[in-house]
């Protein structure tokens, strides 16, 4: 059966289809395709405002201003771990990053925090004076990011070599994938254990976070 598939003449437009499994997502993000394109609910009109690219260029980065004027007139941890958890709330994972998923004891669902915050691959483009290129390159692109978002280049020049300071600060602290591993296999915490064993004077109030 597979050699026959194999030596069929797929559309340029399908090599995908050459793994069984990927024909089969093909298909099924052609009816969502579909489907989200005529529904009337919610879930139609998120799809299609986000295909509504005239009205993204014509808005520009007025839809982004309250946030950053949020972000600007932050002054103290409080109100960065206030901002955070907005952020989250909208599904913007700033700094780390969680999920919910099936618990070793495969009958619990539990949520995973997992540290985030990077925006290139790995903590070595941060850390590794041979990757020191790939920081530089993420410092223009944010430069570049806020200009179109109405920075002047003096200030957005500034405030991306912040973002890539603060990038590199996670970087240093992050977990190698092997203790990440065995963080995952611990038994799951409360929310007052986290609270607790994660505080830090100045740090976020992961209560606050949380609730």
């Amino acid at each position: 059966v597979c050699g026959t598939f194999l030596k069929q003449r797929l559309p340029k437009d399908k090599d995908e289809w050459l793994f069984a499994f990927d024909g089969v997502k093909s298909r099924i993000e052609d009816r969502m395709r579909n489907l989200l394109s005529s529904n009337k609910g919610n879930a139609g009109r998120l799809y299609r405002a986000c295909l509504d690219k005239e009205s993204i260029d014509h808005a520009g980065a007025a839809p982004l201003a309250p946030y950053l004027e949020a972000v600007s007139l932050l002054q103290n941890a409080s109100a960065l771990g206030e901002a955070i958890a907005g952020l989250h709330r909208m599904n913007s994972k700033a700094f780390f990053t969680w999920s919910v998923g099936a618990d070793a004891d495969s009958r619990n669902q539990v949520m995973y925090l997992e540290q985030g915050g990077l925006t290139l691959p790995d903590t070595t483009a941060y850390l590794m004076e041979s990757k020191a290129e790939q920081p530089l390159a993420l410092a223009g692109l944010v430069a570049r990011v806020m200009e179109l978002a109405g920075t002047s280049p003096a200030a957005a020049a500034q405030k991306a070599a912040s973002v890539v300071a603060v990038e590199r600060a996670l970087a240093e602290m992050h977990l190698t994938h092997a203790d990440e591993r065995k963080a995952n296999s611990l038994p799951p915490l409360s929310i007052s254990q986290v609270a607790a064993g994660m505080s830090e004077k100045g740090g976020l109030d992961w209560r606050a976070f949380f609730f």
